[in-house]
């Protein structure tokens, strides 16, 4: 959804198991020279599937991705993945 001129917003319900389920998410994505810049809330349903539906909203590159991805309690290994699947598909 357009919010403003170069201003949009992403919404992610999550669909993992109801024990763990969260708030639904809204994030902001602001078009930019070098790519759009993808500005999420606490990532609950996760942040690759956030920057999927932001993709899917706009059809435009993910140049950065800021906020809070609550990943303090998973291995330096599964984050480098994280970040490198990220950096490779988006």
């Amino acid at each position: 959804m357009q919010l403003n001129r170069g201003a949009f917003a992403a919404s992610r319900t999550w669909t993992g198991p109801a024990a763990l389920q969260g708030p639904p998410e809204l994030s902001a994505v602001f078009a930019t020279d070098n790519g759009d810049v993808l500005i999420s809330g606490c990532s609950h349903s996760g942040i690759e599937e956030i920057v999927e539906a932001a993709t899917r909203v706009r059809k435009h590159p993910i140049y950065m991705v800021a906020g809070g991805f609550h990943l303090i309690p998973y291995p330096a290994e599964t984050i480098t993945a994280l970040a490198k699947r990220l950096r490779d598909t988006h």
